[in-house]
This record gives structure tokens, sequence and C-alpha cells, in this order.
């Protein structure tokens, strides 16, 4: 037990100060969108729409889209279900460094454009961009990133290791107990409460920040193969390139099961068309695994590269459990309830560290709980917030927030018993009162 007591406390020293970053721009990301929806500068996404709707209403937006961006030449489209939008990539034919992004959104039937408004709270945009790439990569490129899937590792392991450790750690203790012999022992115990209370669903999401590291590195690796298999195969047509509407219908027809995620337009060095296609999922907004499919420019030859590799298909579950599974206002607000509880958790943590030398007493007596959940009770509570993230899945967002309320509601075990008790006590008689004479008397 003792080399996991030093591996608990040597990963969380070194993971500390990452997710203190993580925490606090993870909060602010969380509620990136209601941040541009309150300045007027970001226009609200579409309901989910099938993309059977999205496929019908292409050439209608491929026609808005050269309406918007004038002179630019269409390079890609994305059928974005979860919010009923297509989104354009355009490019400056003159100016590879002049791109723009036209989003379409399909509401009561009608295709409205919501790109984003670059020229409002630009400062706003770029403080919110910072804050994208330090929880990414540290603002330091691709070894910011690599240092933050390890560090996500690391996090792992420390709240692993925390978890074996709790029984031994509480001797006993009903958990809510905060002692006040030392500082270092009253921070210990917050420690414990914090770690029970967020530390399931920390360790989920820091699986999930590794997944998408992970994912990243191999899908980016699948995706240059693919292509560069696609440029060695494909010569540029001697006839006319079909409309990618037509290379629509010919791939739906090829891969009828499939889910159509994003088109590339072929380009003079690329004369193809490259198809992102999926499985389709359960629920519509949903990431499944994906993979290419390149059809000549004129129809006449397509290539379907090796599949990725068969360990990516881990990498659905953590897109999803970090992205696809707090569409809702109250959602969001439960996660960032548990994204402050883990930054506390983190901070008890450094100041047990910061105490241990230390042997002041603190000047409080010993909370006892007004509840005592038990053993069962305290790994239930701790699991709560771990199955609220994975009830969305199933289209039960209405559960997964009144799961959270309830692991959020199970803090009433914190409140001070010796506190209940006195306002259960009848008030004292003031000095001198008499009491009152017995019949008889």
């Amino acid at each position: 037990m003792k080399w996991i007591y030093r591996l608990h406390r040597i990963t969380s020293f070194i993971a500390a100060p990452f997710l203190v970053i993580l925490c606090l721009t993870g909060f602010i990301l969380l509620f990136e969108s209601e941040i541009f929806d309150s300045l007027g500068a970001l226009a609200s996404y579409g309901a989910p729409v099938e993309e059977e709707e999205l496929y019908r209403r292409l050439s209608e937006g491929l026609a808005k889209a050269k309406e918007i961006a004038p002179g630019q030449e269409l390079r890609s489209v994305r059928f974005i279900t979860s919010q009923g939008q297509l989104r354009f990539y355009l490019q400056d034919a003159r100016d590879a460094a002049e791109r723009r992004i036209v989003d379409l959104s399909l509401e009561n039937g009608v295709l409205k454009d919501t790109s984003p408004d670059t020229s409002r709270h630009i400062w706003v945009r770029d403080a919110l961009s910072l804050m994208a790439r330090l929880h990414v990569r540290l603002n330091d490129g691709e070894a910011g990133r690599i240092l933050m899937g390890v560090m996500c590792g690391v996090a792992m392991i420390s709240i692993g290791t925390g978890f074996v450790l709790y029984p031994k750690f509480m001797k006993g203790l009903s958990f809510g107990t905060r002692r006040a012999f030392s500082w270092r022992l009253w921070w210990s115990d917050w420690h414990k409460i914090l770690g029970i209370l967020a530390g399931g669903w920390l360790f989920l999401l820091s699986f999930s920040g590794l997944g998408l590291f992970l994912h990243a590195k191999g899908q980016n690796r699948y995706i240059n193969t693919a292509w560069k298999a696609a440029e060695a195969h494909f010569v540029p047509p001697s006839g006319e390139a079909l409309p990618v509407e037509e290379a629509l219908t010919i791939i739906r027809r090829r891969f009828p099961e499939k889910r159509i995620a994003a088109i590339g337009f072929p380009e003079e060095n690329h004369p193809f068309y490259a198809f992102d296609i999926s499985e389709r999922p359960k629920e519509i907004r949903l990431y499944t695994p994906r993979h290419m499919v390149f059809l000549a420019a004129d129809g006449a030859d397509e290539l379907i590269p090796p599949q990725p590799p068969a360990w990516l298909a881990l990498a659905p579950l953590a897109l999803n459990l970090h992205f696809r599974n707090h569409d809702t206002l109250w959602l969001k607000g439960m996660w960032g309830f548990f994204l402050i509880l883990s930054l506390l958790l983190t901070v008890s943590g450094i100041a047990i560290y910061l105490t241990r030398f230390s042997k002041a007493a603190a000047a409080r007596r010993t909370i006892i709980p007004v509840l005592n959940l038990g053993r069962c009770g305290v790994w239930l509570l701790g699991l709560l917030p771990v199955l609220g993230l994975f009830l969305p899945f199933h289209g039960l967002n209405t559960a997964a927030l009144i799961t959270f309320a309830l692991a959020a509601l199970g803090t009433i075990a914190l409140v001070d018993k010796e506190w209940f008790r006195r306002k259960k006590k009848p008030p004292a008689r003031e000095s001198g009162e008499l009491d009152a004479p017995h019949d008889g008397s």
C-alpha cells in the first residue's frame, strides 16, 4: 500500500497544475456558445435534422454559399445533422490564406445564413480562441498537445490510486467528517470528500482527453495515408467533372447504410471527390467511426483505402464523452458545478502538500456529518456523476440531469450534525426566571 500512496502523491503533484488549467479553461469553453449568443455575435443553431433533409438542400446551399461569398471557390461541405446545418468551406482562388466559412442552418424549412460574425466582439473571440489553445495544447503547438495527452494519463493514475487508498485513509470515519487537529488533516478530509464527489467524473473526462489525443494522432495519420493513396491512384479526368449532387448520389447508392459527414471537392492537384462517411448512430448527435471513400471527378472510378486501425474504434467513446452529452444549458450547468469541484479537489491536494510540514493546530472543531451514507452509499454517490455522463447517449437528458442533481444533493452529508442538533434544542430560559408553582403548593 505504501507504493500506491507514493504513486498517488507523485502523479497528483505532477498533474495538479495542468488540471487547474484544464478545469479553468474547460469551464469557460463549456459556455462558449452562450457567451457569443449573449453578445449577439453568434446566431442560434438550428434543430437536429435527418441527413436526408440536408442532402436534399445541397443544391440550394451551394447557390446561397456562392452568393454570400462571391469570388471564392468551394472547397468542401460538411453536413452537421445535430445542428441542422450545412457548413461550406471556401477559399479565394488568388490568395490561399484567404478562407471563409459559411454556415447555413435549416430553420422552419428555410436555409438561413448563420455564419459567425467575425467583425463583432473580436476580443471575445480571440480570448476564447486562446482558451481553446490552452485547453488542448497549452498554446504550444504539437509539443503542448502531447504534453496535455500525457497529463491526462497521469491524472487517471492519480485519481485511480486515490480511489484505492480511500478506504484506508478514512479509517472508519463517516463520509463528510472534517477533523481540525491540524491544517493538513483538515485539508486532507476535504480532499477525500471532493475525491468522492468529483473523482469518478474527472477520471472519465481525463480518459476522454487522452482518447481525443490518441484519436487525433491516429485519424490524422489515416487521412494522410488515404489522401496519398488517392493522389497516386487518380489521374485528371478526360471528361467534365460531375456536379457534386450527382457524386453524392453515386456514393449514397454505393453505401446506402452509411451517413456522409463531409465532401471534399475536386481541385487541380486532387482530381477527385473525397467523402467522409460513417455508420449511422443511434442518436443523431453522436459521433461514430469514420473512413474515407474517393470518387473520380468524372465518376468513372472509385477508391476505398485501407480502413483505420482497429484501436480507433474506441475513439467515439472519448469524443462523445467529451463533447456530445451536454447539449442543454441545465446539463452544462451541472458540468460547470463538477468542474468547480474538480478544481477544488486539485487545490485541496496542493494544500495538503504545502501544509505537510506544519504542526500548527487548526482553530476548528471536528465536524461530524448529519447523514451517515455508509460504505455503499458513498460509492453510489461517487458513481452518480459517472452515470450522468452516459445517459445522454440514449437520449435520456432529463435522467442525466436528475442523476447529477442527486449527486449534488448528496453533499447534504456535509452538514454539521451539531449545528442540526442545536436547531432542535429548546431555547434556554433567561436568568432569574422562576419556575411556575405546582398545583397544591
